[in-house]
């Protein structure tokens, strides 16, 4: 999965004594650069990938203010190449140039509950002895089974309150399970 690191590029310096802070993602061994922001070059730490506080004694260089803005760009990125990956969504050079023009495409009305927890349940299978992987597919069964027999679709946005109150219900007043096993199947949810 392509990962996001931040640079402070000291050769472009403007007429303020600004250098951009540049975004790189690499992508089979290219990089896909974007300028996002702009620090003076002796308030930025490399090792850090942040921008450090000024002196007391200076103007404010902004340092919280595009920190938080490099976290939050670092996390959206993050966020956005895990989005790909579950939804199958090959990473291409086009698809970071889209990210870099702020053209996210909403990935929640594409993949549901259901195949999340199908995609994980393969995961664990590889990655997991037999019977922690028969345990999580009894837990998927038991929710496949809640949405057949009350007609009622989980998806991720109505993972609530009222959702768990009717699990409960289901498990204990139909299927009669004991509160050990909901809280087994509850667990792994």
């Amino acid at each position: 999965m392509p990962n996001i690191r931040f640079y402070c590029d000291k050769s472009k310096v403007n007429k303020e004594g600004f250098s951009p802070i540049r975004a790189n993602i690499v992508l089979d061994y290219r990089s896909h650069w974007q300028n996002i922001e702009k620090v003076k070059y002796r308030y930025w730490n490399n090792a850090k990938q942040k921008v450090d506080k000024n002196r007391s004694s200076e103007p404010d260089n902004r340092h919280e203010e595009i920190n938080s803005f490099l976290e939050q760009y670092d996390r959206k990125s993050k966020d956005f190449f895990n989005d790909c990956r579950l939804n199958n969504i090959p990473i291409t050079s086009e698809l970071i140039r889209q990210f870099y023009n702020g053209q996210i495409p909403d990935f929640n009305n594409k993949i549901s509950f259901n195949q999340t927890f199908s995609n994980w349940l393969d995961h664990t299978k590889q990655n997991n002895s037999y019977n922690t992987y028969r345990c999580r597919k009894t837990v998927f069964q038991f929710f496949l089974n809640f949405q057949n027999d009350k007609n009622f679709k989980i998806t991720f946005q109505n993972i609530k309150m009222p959702l768990f109150d009717q699990l409960k219900t289901y498990a204990f007043a139909e299927k009669g399970y004991m509160n050990n096993t909901f809280a087994k199947r509850i667990n792994i949810f």
